[in-house]
């Protein structure tokens, strides 16, 4: 029994393994956790504040040098038949198995980016591209990143104007705050255009 819960731990551990990508012998992860202590209280008595110029050069290495990393993170995709076997390891004690939802690998992604703000300006291409995707959590987080690189992707203007049309209320929302973060021009000709049509 211990033999086949190991082998469905292995197997799980592969449906998993993604490229998260590391700094420092560190996943992202780490140094998420390691950023929101400093965030929620620099300065502390608990806080080495010595130890802040590591957390700082490892999120902007990992966002400027893993732009294919935390696009694959944006459009993670947990399938039902993927659940079914990791909970199935989870439930064996011979291998641990830990597992990190598409949900929470998005909002890894969306703190990096939205960390290195106008810096991830070499993801705009990708963004694009999952501004299509099947997936309304994944279309959103698309056009938020977009939104925090700023002018610098107006390359994604056509299809995020597009996105206005979306059938999903929340990624049709953060479209228009894209929009208006990247070309405020256009915001006030479609605007005005709105406001023609009414006559």
């Amino acid at each position: 029994m211990a033999v086949v819960g190991a082998a469905m731990a292995v197997f799980a551990w592969s449906l998993i393994q993604s490229s998260e990508p590391y700094h420092g012998g560190k996943p992202l992860s780490f140094w998420l956790k390691q950023y929101a202590t400093y965030s929620s209280g620099f300065g502390g008595t608990n806080q080495p504040e010595a130890q802040w110029p590591e957390v700082d050069t490892a999120l902007r290495s990992i966002g400027t040098n893993a732009v294919p990393d935390l696009l694959r993170m944006l459009a993670a995709r947990d399938s039902a038949m993927k659940l079914k076997i990791i909970t199935l390891a989870q439930k064996q004690s011979v291998v641990p198995v830990h597992f990190i939802p598409a949900a929470e690998r998005r909002r890894e992604a969306l703190q990096i980016f939205g960390y290195i703000r106008m810096n991830g300006v070499s993801a705009v291409p990708g963004l694009i591209k999952l501004l299509r995707n099947p997936e309304a959590a994944v279309r959103a987080s698309a056009a938020i990143v977009l939104a925090d690189i700023g002018p610098g992707a107006k390359a994604a203007v056509p299809e995020l104007v597009r996105a206005l049309k979306d059938t999903d209320f929340h990624v049709k929302s953060v479209a228009w705050d894209a929009l208006w973060e990247i070309d405020p021009l256009t915001v006030d000709r479609i605007r005005a255009e709105e406001r023609a049509q009414t006559k």
